[in-house]
Formats: structure tokens, sequence, C-alpha cells
């Protein structure tokens, strides 16, 4: 054999050996970007979910607390339970999907445990056991106003456009 021989079977044997590795190896990276494509957009999906269940939360607990001037009635309250719930909810999705102590995940918790204690002076308010709703409800819905807008700067970090 030639030297020019020698170069075009090595070529070949070379080539066809390692197109397998260099085929299988493409296609694990396609599935691999597949798969983080996917889970940043159920991650989304969730940022954008809890975004918008704590939006609605904290309208109606404002509306609650607003109805509170003068006396509560407790079927003003009904509608805060049910957003607890779904707030919650939401909070486990970003838990499992980012953990508790990412910065989202955190104030979120956060939110929903001032919202937690509103409720609970609200319903207070509601039985005549307390006299100083309104101030209670002005500081708490404006901490819950603060961490909703850390939520949303931490979503925004997480998942919003890249620079």
């Amino acid at each position: 054999m030639s030297g020019g021989e020698v170069i075009a079977l090595v070529s070949v044997v070379v080539t066809g050996g390692l197109s397998p590795y260099i085929a299988s190896s493409l296609a694990r990276r396609a599935a691999e970007h597949t798969s983080t494509l996917a889970r940043e957009d159920e991650l989304r999906s969730a940022l954008d979910a809890a975004g918008i269940r704590l939006t609605d939360a904290v309208r109606t607990f404002e509306i609650a607390a607003e109805s509170a001037q003068g006396s509560v009635g407790q079927a003003a309250l009904a509608p805060l339970e049910p957003q607890l719930e779904q707030l919650q909810m939401n909070y486990v999705r970003l838990a499992v999907r980012v953990g508790v102590e990412a910065p989202e995940t955190s104030v979120y918790h956060a939110a929903i445990e001032t919202l937690r204690t509103l409720d609970a002076d609200l319903w207070a308010e509601s039985r005549g056991e307390s006299s100083s709703l309104q101030v209670n409800a002005t500081v708490r819905l404006s901490k819950v106003q603060q961490l909703s807008s850390q939520f949303f700067e931490a979503a925004s970090s997480r998942v919003g456009p890249k620079s």
C-alpha cells in the first residue's frame, strides 16, 4: 500500500468509527437541550401562575380590609381562605422547582404568611376581638406589596430576558 492509500484507509476507519459516537453525542446534547427548555418553560409557567395568584389575593385582601371599616361581615371574609389555599399550592410548585431557599420562593412564602396574619386579624375584627384592624391591615398590605415586588424581581431575574 502506498502512503496515500494508508491515509485514505485510516480516514475511512476513523470517520466510520467516530460517526456513531458523534451522532449519539449530538443526539444526547439535543435531548438535554430540549429537556432544559421544557424545565425552563414549566418554571416560567409556575412563576407566572404564582404571580397572578399573588396579585389576585392582594386585591381580594385589600377589598376585605376596605370593607372592614365599621364592621367586618364574615361573608366578606369568605373569599380569603380559598385565596390562601391557592397561594399555598403555588408555593409548593415553586418549592419543588427551585427549592424553598430560592429568593422567589422565600418571599412568596413570606407574603403568604403576612396574608395569613391579616386574615386572622380580619376574622378577629369580625368577632369584635380587635380594634386596631385598619392600622394592622395597612401595615400588612404594605408589607405584602413589598414582598410581591421582591417576588417579581426574583422571578424576572430567573426567567426573564437574558442580557
